[in-house]
């Protein structure tokens, strides 16, 4: 066989390894070499047979009965990019000590950020390079402003996220990437860093083939986490973008895959009621957790149903993004705000509901919303891949929505405007846009996650199925 021979066998090799890759909902489809390279070194990472002998030797230096406390102190300054935490271990079994360091690359947090301060590192076991990681300690304002219900918070919710850490084993679930300690008298938490978001991802994919295999599979491997908990009776109630991350690790295929990861462990809670106090938000929540009031002191029912609406919603704007679609902000802000909701109000030091009807009107208001903008980058997709000769019925999932509202004609117009302006040519099979609609149904309608995850894993074998036919 001559040379030439041979690239051809090793293309077709690579070729086959991609398709299988791209067929296995449970990773995303991977990235040119060059490309994963790039984003690979900017994630921070020490080779695998390091890590592994650095997480045997953390193994062997905590007692069993300590794993999951504070196991041990140190001192120094003030965290702060250049800092170095130095830490001691003695290591049972070998009788020799090792030395940890953690260097403070930069903060991550904001400063409107209420879980607490969040601190990326350099991670080093006797000297050997582990990574970078993610440091959390309480929040340095609000332990400075000695508050005692803030600072009982901070602690409560670090001491949760530590718990979690410990409590939950599943590949699409931040881990921990060491023991918790103590640093000046307070609590550090460490998990292993994700640079890069679902969002940063997507930009680097070009076709439609890509791009629907990027969406099905990112919901199916959130779906998959978030049936997990459920099955453990937890939720993660604060799913958006920036806690949808992506890891990097080597596939089945013996490449390096990239898979979802979701992070803020913090947000992860008991089903039942938790007091509003206490509840967690974003731009991407299910409006119609809000219809969950009840009194005493007005509580809110935390369920799985959530997750999967802020999911649905978070992926048609990292959707519109991709595509270039203007979409209406939701007016959640207007609705939950400053520790208030509407037809809420607190009363002598009680929240109390005051107006259900109001309440009401404006969560629909708010749904209302999440639907026309599903359909404007419905549409706009639609009219790109009639461009590109591509003609299909509007999906059963989206019919009904189109019925409902009589602002559809001029949705259609401002994306024929949309399509007729622009040189994207970013578009997604049709599948996509029915199993986000599955994931914004109103709250009576919705399936538990388990089916949930079944059904869009039934749509991508028969999208895989479709395309499959296409080509033959």
């Amino acid at each position: 066989m001559n040379r030439i021979q041979r690239k051809e066998r090793k293309g077709t090799n690579g070729e086959t390894k991609r398709k299988a890759a791209f067929e296995n909902p449970r990773q995303l489809p991977v990235l040119p070499p060059e490309i994963t390279k790039d984003l690979v070194s900017h994630i921070g990472r020490g080779r695998d047979e390091d890590r592994s002998q650095i997480h045997d030797a953390v193994e062997r230096t905590v007692p069993e009965e300590d794993k999951g406390d504070e196991i041990a102190g140190t001192t120094g300054p003030e965290l702060d990019k250049g800092v170095i935490i130095t830490k001691n271990w003695t290591i049972r079994e070998e009788n020799r000590n090792a030395v940890e360091k953690l260097e403070i690359v930069e903060k991550l947090s904001g400063k409107n950020n209420i879980a607490g301060d969040v601190w990326q590192a350099r991670r080093y076991w006797d000297g050997v390079y582990y990574g970078d990681v993610v440091l959390k300690t309480p929040k340095r304002s609000l332990r400075e402003s000695r508050l005692p219900a803030e600072l009982s918070r901070i602690y409560m919710d670090l001491k949760g996220e530590q718990e979690n850490l410990a409590r939950f084993n599943h590949p699409n679930i931040v881990s921990s990437s060491g023991p918790t300690f103590t640093y000046n008298g307070e609590p550090v938490i460490q998990m292993e860093f994700q640079a890069w978001s679902f969002t940063d991802y997507i930009f680097f994919h070009k076709t439609e083939h890509e791009m629907t295999g990027a969406f099905m599979s990112a919901a199916i491997q959130v779906l998959d986490a978030v049936s997990y908990l459920a099955d453990m009776g937890y939720v993660h109630v604060d799913i958006k973008t920036d806690h949808i991350r992506l890891d990097a690790r080597e596939d089945a295929m013996g490449g390096m895959g990239w898979f979802i990861k979701i992070i803020d462990l913090d947000s992860i809670m008991p089903v039942g009621d938790i007091r509003f106090s206490a509840l967690k938000y974003n731009l991407s929540a299910d409006p119609e957790k809000f219809m969950k009031l009840h009194e005493p002191d007005v509580m809110i029912t935390a369920e799985p149903s959530e997750s999967i609406y802020a999911m649905g919603v978070t992926l048609i704007r990292a959707l519109a993004k991709r595509m270039r679609v203007k979409i209406l902000p939701r007016g959640l802000n207007e609705m939950v705000g400053n520790g208030r909701i509407t037809g809420v109000k607190q009363i002598n030091g009680n929240i109390i509901l005051t107006d259900e009807a109001k309440l009401r009107e404006k969560i629909e208001e708010i749904r209302a919303i999440d639907e026309f903008n599903l359909l404007r980058v419905y549409y706009t997709n639609k009219f790109r891949r009639i461009l590109a000769g591509k003609f299909d019925q509007d999906p059963g999932g989206l019919e009904k929505l189109i019925r409902t509202y009589r602002e559809v004609p001029e949705i259609r117009k401002e994306a024929l405007e949309n399509v007729r302006d622009s040189d994207i040519e970013a578009t997604v099979h049709p599948e996509v846009f029915a199993s986000l609609a599955e994931c914004i149904r109103p709250y009576a309608q919705r399936h538990d996650p388990r089916t949930m995850l079944r059904t869009l894993e039934e749509r991508w074998s028969e999208y895989l199925a479709l395309e499959k036919k296409t080509e033959e």
